[in-house]
């Protein structure tokens, strides 16, 4: 868990325009993990 807690972390400072392909479900951006994600928050 704490491994994939900080590759979250380094997710957080990404440009928020950043198109994210998480390879489940369809592609989102990282101002709509930071807003709904709740382990971004």
């Amino acid at each position: 868990m704490a491994t994939l807690q900080e590759s979250l972390e380094k997710l957080k400072v990404l440009p928020k325009d950043t198109v994210v392909v998480p390879g489940h479900g369809i592609e989102t951006t990282i101002a709509r993990e930071l807003a709904s994600n709740p382990f971004l928050q």
